[in-house]
């Protein structure tokens, strides 16, 4: 009798061992040379529970609940390692491109990594969990910014089969929003607000400072020396941030009830205001914002992306708007896309065509 784990769902034998699939303790290895004297040789933490499993020769497949299916090598019994997955997406909240991927953040399964140049044939190549919820990633320089359950995460993905962890800078709060900006990273926390970090180093992050928001600070866009944040209920926000040491409020709009998204192009920011829809800001002066422009979009307005003329409204129920805003103060609903599930967040993307061929351009949503 061995009684080292709380369940075990499932046990097969290979020789003097026993594999076990031990539920929330993931996959263990016994030695039962000396059936009185069973010892663990052991163990791999899968990362969701282990419920069952098979084997040929040295692979151990895992069925890992709601992690998929793991693959876990066991020719070295005293360090078993995984050498693969296959773990489809459950809730995608946030995709970002960059090149020929594309970064998805999967709810509580940190984010995977998709090739996507083709777009008729999208297969997955990367996947990065240490844990806790992906909020939102932004790509530079082959480093992705996550802004998740314990505040700014940097990962290097440069190796996209084996996404590495750099650094780490933690929050007061649930992390919200990440914008990339050089050297400089601003990130919002549902606590405390702006966070400015120095990240000319990603494996050592520097915080610069802190800056509170009345409100969740759900979404944040840097533009020359300010930033305009998306506060939630409390509206809409920009901030004089000339000195990262220093940052200061400039400016308030509290007429928004769900501030949820804001780019800028220009001198004008657009803001996605949930079932609200979509409102234009003049931005000409930060310090005195005016709202000059309304429009009701069919759905729920959560994220907002801009190229060229257009921009791509994720509408929650309603899919994709995309709007036409060459003229800023009269915003006009050119077409809609509608797609299954619930529209929460895009990313567009223009590739040049080869061999004098068009090229394409693709909406990526989440």
């Amino acid at each position: 009798i061995y009684t080292g784990y709380e369940s075990v769902l499932d046990v097969s034998i290979s020789g003097d061992m026993a594999h076990l699939a031990a539920g929330s303790w993931g996959f263990r290895l016994l030695n039962i040379a000396d059936v009185g004297n069973i010892s663990e040789l052991g163990f791999f933490n899968t990362p969701g529970e282990a419920l069952a499993h098979s084997f040929l020769g040295e692979e151990v497949y895992i069925a890992d609940n709601t992690r998929g299916m793991r693959i876990i090598n066991t020719s070295n019994p005293a360090s078993p390692v995984e050498t693969g997955f296959y773990d489809i997406p459950r809730v995608v909240r946030n995709v970002a491109v960059d090149g020929d991927y594309g970064y998805l953040t999967d709810l509580d399964a940190g984010f995977r990594i998709a090739l996507v140049a083709d777009p008729q044939r999208l297969a997955q190549v990367g996947h990065y969990d240490r844990g806790g919820i992906v909020e939102d990633i932004a790509i530079q320089d082959s480093i992705a910014y996550l802004a998740d359950s314990f505040g700014l995460q940097t990962v290097d993905v440069g190796q996209v089969k084996q996404p590495a962890a750099l650094g780490e800078l933690l929050a007061a709060g649930r992390g919200n929003a990440v914008f990339v900006d050089r050297e400089l990273v601003y990130f919002t926390d549902s606590v405390y607000g702006m966070y400015i970090a120095e990240a000319s180093e990603p494996a050592n992050l520097t915080l610069l400072s802190r800056h509170q928001t009345p409100g969740a600070a759900r979404d944040i866009y840097v533009s020359g020396n300010y930033a305009y944040i998306a506060d939630g209920e409390a509206g809409f926000m920009t901030v004089n941030i000339a000195d990262p040491l220093e940052p200061k409020t400039t400016s308030i709009i509290d007429q928004f009830q769900n501030a949820n998204s804001v780019v800028v192009s220009g001198n004008y920011a657009f803001l996605a205001d949930g079932p609200n829809g979509l409102w234009v800001i003049d931005v000409t002066k930060p310090v005195t914002p005016e709202t000059i422009a309304y429009l009701d979009t069919p759905g729920t307005a959560l994220d907002l992306e801009i190229s060229g003329i257009y921009l791509f409204v994720a509408d929650g129920e309603a899919g994709v708007q995309v709007i036409n805003i060459l003229n800023p103060a009269a915003p006009a609903l050119v077409s809609s896309l509608a797609l299954d599930g619930n529209s929460l967040n895009l990313d567009t993307e223009w590739r040049t065509g080869s061999g004098g061929s068009a090229g394409n351009f693709s909406i990526h949503v989440a």
